[in-house]
């Protein structure tokens, strides 16, 4: 029997987000159906096993561009070329790990004899690739081998640079602003809560206002056996702007924000971010703020879109100074 399951039932049973199960069918990877007169997506039995294989080519890191690749034809040689190219690049990232590793166990050895402080320790990863450089000057011996310490030492230095670097994060502070809002609670609360604003929006003529922020973030959780959570939307307004509908206005007194952008990430890639910003904040020098979590979305005009109301998002969560 085809049974349907709707989106919060397979977020729980295979442990994926909503939003990624959404994405998985922007991108014509899933398809789904609408059951009731919310229109809540739901999936039969043919885009349940689509999900389970997605899952299982995504553990083992294949792209999504791959994976539609792959569930665009019914050539096996094309499958094959994909794994046979995903092992090409695991070498490629072994032999790049090897690279770190050798460089770390060299810094971490110079901080001991030395005793770097924090401050300097970075410019001594600078410092000793150029030592690297002349400890193998003595053994170039001709053009060829020239070439391939030259390689060496450019993968030495962008090595260098990703570990210098601090991932795209940034400090912001967030001025005080009126915002109007939308909350939802349901099982995709974000798609029903997003249409409902941008529908306001176009009704007040802000989309026509290029100052326009908008802004979501959950503000419930699922409680134990349920799949339902809420999602709520705001939008930056004037003083002139009045309540109408089931939108109301509000303060938001602004504050400190680490921030990290999900340009160029795929969808289902966005807790990812969450993640490695929350491991940020954790290894900085601030602590975690108690003002709200935001994801601010752009580009600013969401009814000159054709397809989507936005392209990325700004993760924003927020930090406080450590005392």
């Amino acid at each position: 029997m085809n049974q349907l399951k709707k989106i919060g039932e397979i977020s729980t049973e295979y442990g994926i987000t909503s939003r990624t199960l959404r994405y998985y069918e922007e991108v014509g990877l899933i398809e789904s159906v609408r059951i009731g007169e919310a229109r809540y997506r739901a999936y039969d039995d043919k885009a349940i096993q689509r999900i389970q294989q997605i899952l299982l080519l995504r553990k083992l890191q294949l792209s999504v561009k791959d994976i539609q690749t792959i569930f665009s034809t019914e050539d096996m040689r094309v499958l094959i070329s994909i794994f046979h190219e995903k092992l090409n690049n695991i070498d490629k990232d072994i032999n790049s790990l090897k690279t770190f590793q050798w460089i770390i166990q060299e810094f971490l050895r110079l901080l001991k004899e030395k005793g770097y402080s924090r401050a300097n320790g970075l410019n001594l990863l600078v410092e000793k690739s150029q030592e690297i450089e002349n400890r193998h000057d003595h053994v170039i011996e001709s053009d060829s081998k020239k070439r391939l310490k030259e390689d060496y030492m450019e993968e030495i230095n962008m090595a260098i640079d990703k570990i210098s670097k601090l991932d795209d994060v940034r400090i912001i502070n967030l001025k005080p602003m009126r915002v109007a809002f939308y909350n939802h609670i349901s099982d995709e609360p974000e798609e029903h809560a997003w249409n409902e604003m941008i529908k306001w929006v176009k009704e007040q003529e802000l989309d026509e206002c290029f100052t326009t922020r908008y802004f979501g973030f959950d503000s419930t959780m699922p409680k134990e056996g349920s799949s339902e959570y809420g999602y709520e939307v705001w939008v930056t307004v004037g003083e002139d702007v009045k309540p109408s509908g089931k939108i109301r206005i509000k303060e938001f007194k602004g504050g400190l924000y680490a921030v990290s952008n999900t340009k160029g990430c795929p969808g289902d890639k966005i807790p990812l971010v969450y993640k490695n910003l929350h491991e940020w904040i954790k290894e900085s020098e601030y602590g975690f703020g108690k003002h709200q979590c935001l994801e601010e979305h752009f580009p600013n005009i969401p009814s000159k879109q054709k397809d989507e109301f936005f392209g990325h998002i700004d993760i924003c969560i927020p930090i406080s100074e450590k005392e």
